[in-house]
């Protein structure tokens, strides 16, 4: 949103840091309400209850990433479509076509990587469990996975919203046309 809609990048680490710690205390909660079950497993099977990463060996770190790339930028641009005025917004429906999407994205590819969609979603859970037990090496796994489901939601933000803006927008100035374009109710029948 700060690259294409006007977000304050001053805000953006903010937003960054708060993000990580709602999902490390999201972690938390989750390890308070199943402790008794996750103390007497064996640590090294339990970590995908808290973070991202391939689920079956058949997914590679190329596989994972691309599909991360591609979950995060459909979500995008449902997320732009819904909200953009020009476009018919979903008004107060926003939420349940965003819950919608995120649980179609989730059925299509939380198979393959367990899709995090954004970096806080894996990274603040991943600090939880290092800081609670299960030791440092939960950023080495999997070949360090660990940089996946930070670097390609980011990317996938970025595509989904620059493929947005650049073939559907159609309310207000967008980056990517240097046109003002008009809404919908705006344009001649």
């Amino acid at each position: 949103m700060a690259v294409f809609r006007g977000f304050p990048w001053a805000d953006v680490p903010l937003y960054c840091v708060a993000q990580c710690l709602g999902g490390f205390f999201g972690a938390f909660i989750v390890y308070l309400g199943n402790r008794p079950a996750l103390q007497a497993a064996d640590r090294s099977k339990t970590t995908g209850i808290f973070f991202t990463a391939p689920q079956t060996p058949d997914v590679s770190t190329g596989d994972a990433f691309l599909f991360e790339v591609i979950a995060t930028a459909l979500l995008l641009i449902v997320i732009l479509a819904t909200s953009d005025k020009g476009n018919n917004p979903a008004g107060n429906l926003q939420p349940l076509v965003i819950g919608l999407t995120i649980t179609l994205i989730g059925t299509s590819y939380g198979y393959q990587t367990g899709y995090a969609l954004n970096p806080a979603r894996d990274l603040g859970p991943r600090f939880f469990t290092a800081l609670s037990g299960w030791s440092f090496d939960v950023f080495t796994m999997q070949n360090y996975y660990f940089w996946v489901p930070i670097v390609a939601p980011c990317l996938g933000a970025l595509l989904g919203c620059g493929f947005y803006d650049f073939f559907i927008h159609s309310s207000e100035r967008s980056p990517h046309h240097s046109d003002e374009r008009k809404p919908a109710s705006e344009l001649p029948s």
